[in-house]
């Protein structure tokens, strides 16, 4: 398996095969929550057109939010590809013509080509029942994606140590409310399910701009003090950090 960055922030494809699957695209040149960016938005660093990543043989989606499952962009994609979501998000692409959608659940399996097969894992809290992390096997390893808060006791009984974790390492914060990962608590995932290598996603998020990232988010933390945290602790995970279009992989 090859994981390949898409953009400055969360989109991904993971190739296999000869085959291509998207994770979250976001490949125009601005993203917004409804109701407009005047609430919430980001720009993509060094936009790429769509069709830079066509053909594709699979979609993924995390989650029905904008910034995973964005419109703009799956409006530009053929509409017959084999879409993987969670059952909100399944609808809403249903919506937008696709017609070859799976609604995945916490435990369920597919198998978007043969040599690929994925499992829905459900995240942490606030995430549990609106969003949905992935496992992928082929040749012989595992790779966990999760755009959220990795559950530690469910992935420990579910998966144990995994090949290559993609996961967030810099906290989000609504009113208290932890959204996404501090590095502290990377680390103490990085512990517990020992991955070989680690990849942060959804990276810089005080990039957005807007009313409710200025007001009602708080962000702490940077991808360097998660690396530092790693060196110190002595844990055996390889931090790796692609720039957009780079295989995060090397090996």
């Amino acid at each position: 398996m090859k994981l390949r960055r898409l953009d400055d922030y969360q989109s991904w494809a993971l190739e296999q095969g000869g085959k291509r699957l998207l994770i979250d695209p976001w490949l125009t040149d601005e993203m917004s929550l409804p109701p407009g960016h005047w609430l919430f938005g980001r720009r993509r660093v060094a936009p790429a057109p769509v069709t830079t990543y066509l053909p594709m043989d699979a979609l993924v989606l995390t989650a029905h939010f904008s910034d995973h499952l964005h419109p703009q962009t799956l409006a530009a994609l053929p509409k017959s590809v084999p879409v993987f979501a969670t059952p909100t998000a399944a609808k809403l692409v249903r919506q937008l013509g696709f017609t070859q959608v799976t609604a995945l659940r916490d435990t369920e399996r597919a198998t978007p080509w043969p040599g690929l097969e994925l499992e829905a894992i459900a995240p942490g809290f606030p995430y549990t029942l609106n969003s949905l992390g992935y496992v992928f096997t082929a040749d012989g390893e595992r790779l966990y994606f999760e755009t959220h808060v990795v559950d530690a006791k469910r992935a420990k009984a579910r998966l144990g140590p995994v090949h290559t974790l993609v996961a967030p390492v810099q906290s989000v914060r609504l009113m208290g409310l932890p959204l996404v990962m501090s590095p502290e608590r990377a680390l103490a995932i990085a512990k517990v399910l020992q991955p070989k290598y680690w990849v942060p996603t959804g990276n810089d998020p005080a990039q957005a701009h807007g009313a409710f990232s200025k007001t009602m988010l708080f962000y702490r933390g940077e991808v360097a003090d998660f690396s530092a945290l790693l060196q110190s602790s002595g844990v055996a995970t390889t931090l790796l950090e692609p720039k957009p279009g780079e295989v995060a992989r090397n090996d």
